[in-house]
Formats: C-alpha cells, sequence, structure tokens
C-alpha cells in the first residue's frame, strides 16, 4: 500500500523531482544507476509488496540478510510499484543524464517502467548520445534529438563559464566546439587551464578525450543529444 506520508527525502509540494546519471567513461555495478534514482525514496520500500521489497533491496545490498534468489521481474515491479507511491503525493520527473553509460540492470528496470507508466502522474527523462542510445530503450521512448547551439546561444554559454576565453582563443573554441554545449564547456576549461596553448595549431585536448583532427572531436557527435521520455502522463510534473 501506497505510504501515508510524503516521501521523507522531499518537502512536500506540487510534485517531486529526481536525478541521476550514468558514470563517464565506464560502466558501473550492476543496479548503480537504479540505487542512484531510487535512493531519495528507498525509506518507503518498507511499503512495498513482500516479494517486491526483498527483490529490490536485495539487489542494493540492502536487505535483511535473508537468502534471496535475484528476480529481475520482481526488482522491476518493486522500482516501478515504489515510484508510483511516491507520485501518490504529487507528480513526480525522473531525469537521466549518461544514460549510455548506465549498467544493464538499471538499463532493464528503466526499459520495463517506460511501457508501464502510461496512465501513471510520473515523466522518464533520458538523454543519452544520438550514437550510443540503449537498445533497450530505442523502441520503448519517443525520441526527440537536440541540435546543436547557433552562434549566438554558443557565444552565451560560452560567456557564462567561470573563466571564458576571449580574442582568438574564443574564436577558436566556438569553431572547434560546432555548437556542442559539452564541447564549450570543456574547451573553455581546456584554455583556462593552458592558456598558452590557444596560439598552438590544435586546442588543449579536455580530459579524456582526444582529437582526431585539429578541428574534430570525434567525441562530440553532432547532434550532440538524444532526449527521451515516456509517453506523456496526464500531469506534467511541476517539481520544486
Amino acid at each position: 500500500m501506497p505510504s501515508s506520508t510524503p516521501p521523507p527525502a522531499w518537502p512536500a509540494g506540487p510534485g517531486y523531482g529526481c536525478c541521476a546519471a550514468g558514470e563517464r567513461g565506464r560502466v558501473g555495478p550492476p543496479f548503480a544507476g537504479l540505487h542512484q534514482l531510487l535512493r531519495p525514496f528507498l525509506d518507503l520500500a518498507e511499503g512495498l509488496p513482500a516479494r517486491q521489497r526483498a527483490a529490490l533491496l536485495g539487489v542494493f545490498g540492502l536487505d535483511d540478510g535473508t537468502p534471496t534468489v535475484s528476480d529481475p521481474l520482481l526488482t522491476s515491479l518493486g522500482a516501478l510499484t515504489l515510484l508510483s507511491d511516491v507520485a501518490e503525493h504529487g507528480p513526480l520527473l525522473l531525469v537521466i543524464d549518461d544514460t549510455h553509460w548506465l549498467d544493464l540492470g538499471t538499463l532493464d528496470v528503466l526499459a520495463f517502467m517506460a511501457r508501464r507508466l502510461e496512465g501513471e502522474p510520473v515523466a522518464l527523462l533520458l538523454a543519452a548520445r544520438d550514437t550510443a542510445v540503449p537498445a533497450q530503450l530505442d523502441r520503448q521512448v519517443d525520441r526527440l534529438t537536440i541540435e546543436p547551439l547557433d552562434p549566438a546561444a554558443a557565444g552565451r554559454l560560452l560567456d557564462h563559464q567561470p573563466r571564458p576565453p576571449a580574442g582568438r582563443a574564443r574564436s577558436r573554441v566556438l569553431e572547434q566546439a560546432a555548437g556542442v554545449p559539452l564541447a564549450l564547456v570543456e574547451l573553455a576549461r581546456a584554455v583556462a587551464r593552458d592558456p598558452a596553448a590557444a596560439h598552438e595549431d590544435t586546442l588543449p585536448s579536455p580530459t579524456g578525450w582526444k582529437p582526431s583532427s585539429p578541428r574534430t572531436f570525434p567525441n562530440f557527435p553532432r547532434p550532440h543529444v538524444s532526449c527521451c521520455s515516456s509517453r506523456r502522463p496526464r500531469r506534467v510534473p511541476s517539481c520544486p
């Protein structure tokens, strides 16, 4: 049964929000992403049906020590029921970034939930690179491709960085980033760390990426991000 009190991690209000993200450059341990997403609400797991509770808490190592057999269906049902219980207190928005770096267990649970959220006041928003949308979610969600920023918007984003480049370095960052927000941020940081590099043939490579040519970063594809959501819920979440 749903809990009679709002989730303890969030104040009562018009809605709730919760965020998670894949770990850049590596796939985490099983269900690490799911734990990150559900952690604020795990106190409500006591209200889940016993088998769902045992399966869900078991994959997080939070069970009571009773030996259990991992059951993907019960784990997914437990996560879905938990979120439905949270949504009893107000619309719920779940935002997950870098979905392509999530572990497989989390991706399977998200795909399961995405197929069953219709009619629930729950919205699931996932972000992934166009070239790496997980197969589990490719057909389960509506897709919206985010195009690169136009020159004016790219310039504004660059100006909002802690140490925005100026002069020739600014022009080169804007040219090389080609409107990709992540490239703008990372290249601005790289130039700030090594201003003299702005006068070399190639801009300094952002941490974790290596350019294949002076003007291209293969890890910054265009368009850069694909945002996917579950089917539209009955109510639009309003998060504090």
